[in-house]
């Protein structure tokens, strides 16, 4: 017989009914409302399952907006059974407080990007028929921002409507995804063939000089990865003997690549001593010296195969090859580093003390090359800093007359990218406490704790390294100018990734939230916009408007810090109306684009109505004016990647002037 469900949790026996006793019988159980609604849910899960994966098997036939619409549909998170059971099971394994009830203000916005658990990939990259050079960017990259910030615009009611006759040729959203949402150019092709270079070649000894004098003055302070008194006794020993066949490949490669980042730097301010790919010569000699060899997997590493990975990803880097080369040439060059024992403090009795202190600056070097891709791309690092146990470099060989301890510029590098790390880690990783738990309350703890940490690292600077004052920068040796600023934009960028879901909550809220909770939500966001105002100004009257002055700032990877600083400030004015947007976000906003578009008109091909078309922005209204800066700033992150092919920029110049006409 049939019976109702009854609750045995506390019974030691199933009970029988008195039908199924007196005829002994069987006496069964008809499954409980939870019980079936579970196996509803599973039934309904497998199903989803086996549609995702048929979509996705259909998905390399279909038309790009076929695929865009079928990606859009898959990226919509589905939490399972399994994870919300696994999620149970972490708290009381963690001991992480368990979730609250839903009627508290615990209860995090789904629309904040850092909490979709678990992390979820709605693009299939560089597989089947769709490739996407820029590959995976993490949901702390600001190129992943500039995404989101282009749906927000198109959904904003003061965007240019799809449908209007001035996009009838595709307009600034409609161009190539590639050079719309990104400034990287991962997708320009860098091979090459042997036979058209000479590996040998050298360059006049004037150009070499001012090459070498460039590298030391503007890349050394940030990345002494070479022995910068060895270096030039090599150097001027082969330009006295011109013979450079007789010369070890892996040093010839390593000078033809801070050839290479000269004279990159030198077409990004516009003072190319030869033609503006001289920089693209010197790096394809290097590798074919030797640099980015596939058979170095195969071999022992030495010292200066990781000295040439690692000039090798600044370059890259500066080159805006992030991607398809910086990143990967990084992540070798930290296992060479790992496998030589660069991490560990060496006290071996055959190596001197400059022989360990370069290998300490070789280690330290491609630690800041590996935490500035991690910022800009938002990916999980390679480092692991509880493994390393390298003393900090020395501060002997800059040329300066300072006492030889520890370099204060590095101590506290390190300190801020752990610090980084840790946000990265509990704030936006795949699997962070925060993100299981849905609790914005914790978060908010998690955020204050991290500011506070970071105001401890910066009131223990030393006074040649602090930015706490304005102060004037042209007494100081440009060692110490271009440390301060790079330690205050990591600082402020480092800020913005901690409060940046304050911004974010602020638009969609949080159930039933408390008047503190509010209120830090508003002093978060704030704290958060003025750390990107403050990296605008850095840039900005650091530079002013002459790309020579680049020599003060981290060049090779400003666009990061002031594309991430530009969409923090866009994400705060979409939403505003005319009478709320704050005049002086919007003037930094415009410093931005006439930065940007001093820096194109050197480093890129030259857009020569850009110019003539922002003029014509006084007359509008202030509502129009803050259209003009969202598509304006669009285009210029178009600008940023459209170094490609003539054909591209005519289709660029063509959509600007349609836009603007």
């Amino acid at each position: 017989m049939l019976v109702n469900h009854v609750d045995t949790g506390r019974l030691s026996k199933r009970p029988v009914c008195s039908h199924c006793a007196d005829y002994k019988i069987n006496c069964y159980y008809g499954e409980g409302k939870r019980e079936m609604a579970r196996k509803r849910l599973q039934e309904l899960e497998e199903r989803t399952e086996a549609y995702e994966k048929l979509l996705r098997e259909l998905l390399p036939g279909l038309d790009s907006a076929a695929q865009v619409t079928v990606q859009n549909a898959l990226a919509v998170p589905r939490i399972s059974a399994t994870t919300r059971r696994y999620h149970r099971e972490a708290n009381v394994h963690e001991n992480i407080l368990p979730d609250p009830p839903l009627d508290s203000e615990s209860e995090l916005s789904d629309d904040w990007d850092s909490d979709d658990n678990p992390d979820h990939l709605a693009e299939d990259i560089n597989t089947l028929s769709i490739n996407k050079p820029t590959g995976y960017m993490g949901k702390s990259s600001e190129v992943l921002w500039i995404n989101l910030l282009k749906e927000e615009i198109k959904r904003c009611p003061n965007s240019v409507p799809a449908d209007k006759p001035n996009n009838s040729e595709g307009g600034a959203w409609e161009q190539s995804e590639e050079v719309g949402s990104t400034y990287h150019l991962d997708d320009i092709d860098i091979s090459f063939s042997g036979k058209q270079i000479d590996a040998y070649a050298l360059p006049p000894k004037d150009l070499a000089n001012s090459l070498v004098t460039l590298y030391f003055e503007r890349v050394h302070p940030l990345f002494p990865i070479i022995y910068k008194v060895l270096f030039k006794n090599q150097f001027e020993l082969l330009y006295q003997t011109r013979d450079p066949a007789k010369v070890a490949g892996k040093w010839l490669a390593i000078m033809n690549l801070v050839f290479a980042i000269s004279a990159r730097h030198l077409s990004m301010i516009g003072e190319d001593k030869a033609d503006i790919w001289q920089h693209l010569t010197f790096f394809l000699r290097a590798r074919l010296l030797g640099a980015l060899d596939g058979g170095l997997v195969f071999e022992i590493a030495t010292l200066q195969d990781v000295q040439a990975m690692g000039l090798t990803g600044m370059y890259l880097l500066a080159s805006k090859q992030t991607n398809r080369y910086s990143w990967n040439v990084a992540g070798l060059a930290i296992r060479l580093a790992y496998g030589m024992g660069l991490h560990l403090r060496n006290i071996a009795s055959t190596l001197n003390a400059d022989q360990k202190e370069m290998r300490v600056r070789v280690w330290y070097s491609v630690c800041y090359l590996e935490t500035t891709l991690g910022l800009i791309t938002g990916r999980p690092s390679a480092l692991q800093a509880h493994q390393s146990s390298a003393p900090l470099p020395r501060s002997k060989d800059f040329d300066l007359e300072c006492d030889p301890a520890q370099d204060a510029y590095f101590a506290a590098l390190m300190k801020l990218s752990s610090i980084a790390s840790e946000v990265l880690s509990q704030l936006y990783s795949t699997r962070s406490r925060l993100a299981m738990q849905k609790n914005w309350e914790h978060v908010q703890k998690t955020m204050e704790k991290f500011d506070r940490r970071l105001e401890r690292w910066k009131s223990k600077l030393i006074p040649r390294l602090s930015f706490n004052d304005a102060r004037d920068n042209s007494d100081d040796h440009n060692y110490f100018v271009s440390q301060r600023i790079d330690l205050a934009l990591r600082y402020h960028n480092i800020r913005i990734l901690i409060f940046r879901p304050c911004i974010c909550q602020l638009e969609t809220g949080v159930a039933r939230e408390t008047g503190f909770s509010e209120e830090f939500n508003r002093s978060g966001a704030r704290a958060c916009i003025s750390s990107a105002r403050n990296i605008v100004s850095l840039v900005v009257n650091t530079t002013g408007d002459k790309p020579q002055q680049l020599i003060k700032i981290p060049w090779w990877c400003v666009l990061h810090y002031l594309v991430a600083a530009e969409a923090i400030l866009l994400l705060e004015t979409i939403h505003q109306t005319a009478s709320n947007v704050d005049e002086g976000i919007v003037n930094d906003m415009c410093q931005v684009v006439k930065w940007l578009q001093e820096i194109s008109g050197s480093d890129m091909a030259n857009v020569n109505n850009f110019g003539a078309q922002r003029s014509g922005i006084g007359g509008v209204g202030q509502e129009d004016e803050r259209g003009w800066l969202r598509d304006d700033f669009a285009l210029h992150m178009a600008e940023q990647g459209q170094m490609r092919v003539e054909d591209d920029m005519e289709d660029f110049e063509r959509n600007l002037g349609v836009q603007y006409q």
